[in-house]
């Protein structure tokens, strides 16, 4: 303290710009140590929900085998054609099967990126253009992690939260990061 009283005003000056550099980088820093952990947790969510689903289907096929009845199995003659139909029809219940398992891992896949962006945006993105001009789900998300409100719902419940949080939190305008979300309008660049 005392040595604080000895400096001048401008080394006073430079010293708590020196600070509020740091808070800020402090900020940044656990902004992103935050959107990480949730995108761990999503992949974590995703990894768990695979492990029951593969449970389930194991459980399933488990139960499958131990229906069967005691009787041994009998030897079915049938003709070549209809034969053949039945292998034709297996494979192609195989391949759809096949297909079904692809498209589940391409819809993981998609949400496992759509949740690092959002992450990403929660984490680091500058609001510079008025809520308004926020229209998809993705953005307002992100911006509704940013601020720690709640995340779920539809578009307008979304947006309604995002506008009575900051409604209720003026001091954000002061933040480079949400300011621009206090526009009314667009600015027009010229």
């Amino acid at each position: 303290l005392d040595k604080l009283q000895r400096l001048s005003k401008d080394a006073l000056i430079s010293h708590t710009l020196n600070i509020q550099g740091q808070v800020r980088a402090l900020e940044y820093a656990l902004q992103s140590a935050r959107a990480s952990q949730q995108s761990a947790n999503s992949h974590c969510t995703l990894a768990l929900r695979m492990i029951e689903d593969t449970k389930t289907r194991l459980d399933n096929a488990n139960k499958r085998h131990q229906r069967r009845s005691a009787k041994k199995n009998g030897r079915i003659v049938v003709a070549p054609d209809l034969e053949t139909e039945f292998v034709e029809e297996e494979k192609q219940a195989a391949a759809r099967e096949k297909e079904e398992k692809e498209k589940e891992q391409v819809k993981i896949a998609e949400a496992a990126e759509r949740d690092r962006r959002i992450s990403e945006a929660a984490a680091s993105k500058i609001y510079t253009m008025p809520l308004s001009s926020y229209k998809l789900k993705e953005d307002l998300i992100g911006l509704a992690r940013a601020l720690q409100v709640l995340e779920k719902g539809t578009i307008s419940d979304l947006t309604n939260r995002i506008k009575e949080h900051l409604a209720s939190n003026p001091n954000l305008a002061d933040n480079s990061r949400f300011s621009g979300l206090f526009n009314s309008r667009r600015q027009i660049h010229p």
